[in-house]
């Protein structure tokens, strides 16, 4: 469970002139107010330390002021309406950059192309899986890359047959 964003300030200084205040006789009603934020503060912190990935910086975070000020946020704690702004432009996507994967079998311009057929079926066999439907050849062969490192550099392209049941799918 993720607390809300609202932030819970509690002072020191003000909780001592509380606990004072408690021992010399009843709490005011604004008294009772700051003292149960303070100890929703306390929950919401032994909470957040509680769970696996909080971070010390996620818990000054939580426990500081910001930093920073916007214009709008602070226009609004004052009361002025401010009109929304448009969003930037979108950057539009980069194309990736090359060279990163796998080189493909089109790669190897003069590689020997070898062509290995299926060793026991052929096209219009009965499944070996399913045993009702038809095995058909595939439009594209499995394709395995054999580059063999010596000067100059030598490579083997094995276009392996495969074989479609039309009626379970089955490669």
């Amino acid at each position: 469970m993720k607390p809300a964003k609202e932030q819970i300030e509690v002072n020191l200084e003000e909780l001592a002139a509380l606990v004072e205040r408690a021992r010399q006789g009843p709490l005011s009603e604004a008294d009772c107010e700051r003292l149960e934020d303070a100890i929703q503060a306390l929950r919401v912190l032994i909470e957040r330390i509680g769970e696996k990935n909080t971070t010390i910086s996620q818990l000054r975070a939580l426990l500081s002021k910001p930093s920073t000020e916007k214009t709008s946020k602070v226009l609004e704690q004052a009361g002025v309406k401010v009109p929304p702004q448009n969003p930037p432009p979108l950057k539009a996507q980069d194309p990736p950059k090359p060279g990163h994967g796998r080189n493909g079998a089109r790669a190897y311009r003069g590689a020997e192309r070898i062509k290995i057929p299926h060793g026991s079926l052929k096209s219009g066999d009965h499944c070996p899986e399913c045993l009702q439907g038809k095995v058909y050849l595939q439009k594209d062969p499995g394709l395995r890359i054999r580059v063999v490192g010596q000067a100059p550099m030598a490579a083997r392209v094995y276009e392996l047959e495969r074989l479609r049941c039309s009626l379970c799918g089955e490669v």
